[in-house]
């Protein structure tokens, strides 16, 4: 990644952390050079799906025992 948008995305990320605690954005962000980081917000603030055909079955009461604090002490 080049400097130049990877400065443009601190400086967007600065300013969101400014706006959520109630203060003003105080860089100008070029948004052209943010358009090449948008993969990072689809990728970390999304949501994920699970993909039930590439899913391990796991068992976790297999073999299960019921314990009880007279078993711990």
């Amino acid at each position: 990644m080049k400097k130049e948008v990877v400065l443009e995305f601190t400086k967007n990320r600065f300013n969101k952390s400014l706006k959520m605690i109630g203060c003003e954005s105080i860089f100008t962000i070029n948004k052209e050079l943010l358009k090449e980081t948008e993969w990072f917000d689809i990728e970390t603030v999304s949501e994920t799906h699970t993909d039930f055909f590439n899913k391990t079955p796991t068992n976790y009461t297999k073999k299960a025992q019921a314990i009880t604090e007279d078993d711990i002490f």
